[in-house]
C-alpha cells in the first residue's frame, strides 16, 4: 500500500495538514471509516482540525479517487482507501461490526450480465448482512 506522502504526490493533491492527517488514519485503519470516527481519531492524536473540514477533505479525496465511499444502509457514508484490493464486505445488523471478505465470485455473474444485456460492467460491490458470531 502506498504511504500518505506517495499518494498526495502521485495525485497532485496540495499536501495539507487535514490531508495529511486524514490519510494517515485510513493506513492505520482496518475498516471503513465515517466522518464522525475520523473526528474522534483525530482528536485523540491531538490533530486539530473541524467536522467541515474532515467533510470537504473526504469528498476531495473520493473525487481524486484516493477513497472510495461505501454504505450499508445506516443512512451515512463510510470511506475505506481505493487502493485495497477488491473486497467485500460482512456487516453485522446487531453490533455493526464489519469485515472484509476476500472471496468474490462474481465473475460469472457479471460475464452472463454483460452478454445477455450488452452492459459493460466496470464495477460492483457487495455487502452481507447477518449476525457476528458475538450476536448470534
Amino acid at each position: 500500500m502506498k504511504s500518505t506522502l506517495k499518494v498526495m504526490h502521485d495525485t497532485g493533491l496540495k499536501k495539507t495538514p487535514a490531508r495529511i492527517a486524514i490519510l494517515d488514519v485510513f493506513h492505520h485503519s482496518s475498516k471503513p471509516l465515517d466522518a464522525d470516527t475520523i473526528v474522534d481519531l483525530l482528536e485523540k492524536h491531538d490533530v486539530k482540525t473541524d467536522r467541515v473540514t474532515v467533510y470537504r477533505t473526504l469528498n476531495t479525496l473520493t473525487d481524486f479517487n484516493v477513497l472510495k465511499k461505501v454504505e450499508f444502509g445506516e443512512g451515512k457514508f463510510r470511506y475505506e482507501l481505493s487502493s485495497l484490493p477488491h473486497h467485500h464486505h460482512l456487516i453485522c445488523t446487531s453490533c455493526g461490526r464489519v469485515e472484509d471478505i476476500a472471496e468474490c465470485g462474481m465473475e460469472d455473474v457479471e460475464n452472463k450480465l454483460q452478454k445477455r444485456t450488452s452492459f459493460v460492467i466496470k464495477q460492483h460491490n457487495a455487502e452481507f448482512f447477518g449476525l457476528c458470531t458475538k450476536c448470534q
